[in-house]
């Protein structure tokens, strides 16, 4: 079985956060940016809400959050 190469990292985004493309071995690479919002967890929480309570996405984990961790 041939592995896809480790995914790229566009752009500023939160160390914590996951979404299914992270995890699934393609040929071609996912982009974040097409997965819808119920596809996003964190790490620390293991669900949809950050630590802060906000919801989590590519749009809404920012550094203005207080749990943001910059990559």
């Amino acid at each position: 079985m041939q592995v896809a190469p480790p995914f790229k990292v566009m752009g500023a985004r939160c160390d914590s956060l996951r979404w299914k493309g992270m995890f699934i071995a393609t040929e071609e690479e996912k982009n974040p940016e097409d997965a819808d919002g119920s596809n996003f967890w964190c790490v620390y929480t293991q669900n949809c809400v950050g630590p802060d309570g906000g919801a989590v996405s590519l749009q809404t984990c920012t550094a203005s959050r207080s749990c943001y961790d910059p990559l």
